[in-house]
């Protein structure tokens, strides 16, 4: 599976709408599966906004599938069986592979019919071959390092602490690393809300 500069491609997930990765404005700074689109400059679309006619004017669909939504799936296993043959269907996982772990004939047919499957995690690969004859590849989502090169800060200026990115409350491991680094660290929580219903 060869690709080149003249392939027209296509990124589908949840985010709302269409747009040109080269002419969206937040292009700087992507985050999640739309940073695919810009490091290939291709077009993205709402995976519920496009039709398999659209489909077919694209060389490659690289297709999120971390939706274990029955719409959002559906829709993809029906984009995927109904592509032209010469179109290029690359499934992105990008989640927690717990989300897989649920047997689902869906999930599975859309993964069978790709071409490659690329999961975000080295340590789930063997997990996702064994769901599909396509070759499943550790690929590490594209980062804007020119963007963010702006931003940085020299070592010897930087403070010595630690950030817990991950709701606190909801994933505790994270303290217990940061916890055993020995610096100084923080993090944020969502704000509870208490009324009379819910004391």
């Amino acid at each position: 599976m060869g690709i080149n500069d003249n392939m027209k491609i296509i990124v589908l997930g949840d985010r709302k709408g269409k747009f040109k990765a080269e002419t969206s404005e937040d292009s700087l700074f992507p985050t999640g599966h739309e940073s695919w689109a810009y490091a290939m400059g291709s077009d993205y679309c709402n995976i519920l906004s496009i039709s398999s006619k659209a489909i077919a004017r694209y060389d490659i669909v690289l297709a999120n599938l971390d939706y274990v939504n029955s719409k959002y799936l559906s829709t993809l296993d029906k984009l995927s069986s109904n592509r032209n043959s010469n179109t290029i269907w690359i499934s992105l996982i990008e989640g927690d592979t717990e989300m897989y772990l649920k047997p689902n004939p869906i999930i599975n047919n859309i993964l069978q019919s790709s071409n490659l499957v690329i999961c975000i995690n080295k340590h789930s690969v063997g997990f996702f071959q064994a769901m599909t004859n396509a070759k499943v590849v550790y690929i590490g989502v594209p980062y804007p390092v020119e963007a963010v090169k702006k931003f940085r800060i020299p070592f010897d200026k930087r403070q010595k602490r630690t950030f817990i990115c991950s709701n606190l409350l909801s994933r505790c491991n994270d303290y217990f690393v940061a916890k055993e680094l020995g610096l100084p660290y923080y993090g944020f929580e969502k704000r509870v809300h208490r009324t009379i219903k819910n004391i």
